[in-house]
């Protein structure tokens, strides 16, 4: 039996039309992806823009902080001091207390006491480091304390006693 080769021609002559999208088979990713191009680009360009603002704003925040810590050096002392001198008092007398609440501004910290005197407590303001303790009452021991303590963990769960 002899084989026919078939020429050229007859090879592409079976073939219709290259610019006809075949039946069945879907578009590859990259030609969808080029379809959509534009909004690709412009997703890609809002999210660097957000990342790179968000990057601004904490360097800025980090600036802000730093302003706000430097305070004069004799200010802080004077301040300290004050605060000292008010506390050693009662300390003198009494040996504990029931802790209330800590908060990282003294502002905070006044309000809770102010609302602690409004229902007929007697608030101390301690500060600690960076933050401010709202404390109630003095007491001489810990049994005096205890009636107190049982009656504040009603309102304020995490309340404990400390020694002055």
């Amino acid at each position: 039996m002899e084989k026919i080769k078939p020429s050229q021609i007859e090879l592409f002559s079976q073939i219709k039309d290259y610019n006809q999208k075949k039946e069945g088979v879907s578009e590859s990713f990259w030609s969808y992806i080029r379809n959509y191009e534009k909004t690709i680009f412009i997703i890609l360009g809002l999210i660097i823009t957000g990342i790179v603002s968000f990057a601004l704003g904490v360097q800025r925040g980090r600036l802000a902080d730093k302003t706000q810590i430097s305070k004069p050096v004799k200010t802080v002392i004077a301040e300290q001091a004050s605060t000292v001198k008010l506390q050693e008092e009662p300390r003198s007398a009494q040996n504990y207390t029931i802790q209330i609440a800590t908060y990282q501004t003294k502002a905070y910290a006044q309000k809770e006491a102010d609302s602690l005197k409004k229902r007929g407590f007697a608030p101390l303001i301690l500060p600690k480091g960076t933050y401010t303790i709202v404390c109630v009452g003095n007491f001489s021991d810990q049994k005096t304390a205890k009636p107190l303590l049982s009656e504040l963990k009603k309102r304020y769960q995490d309340c404990f006693m400390r020694r002055l």
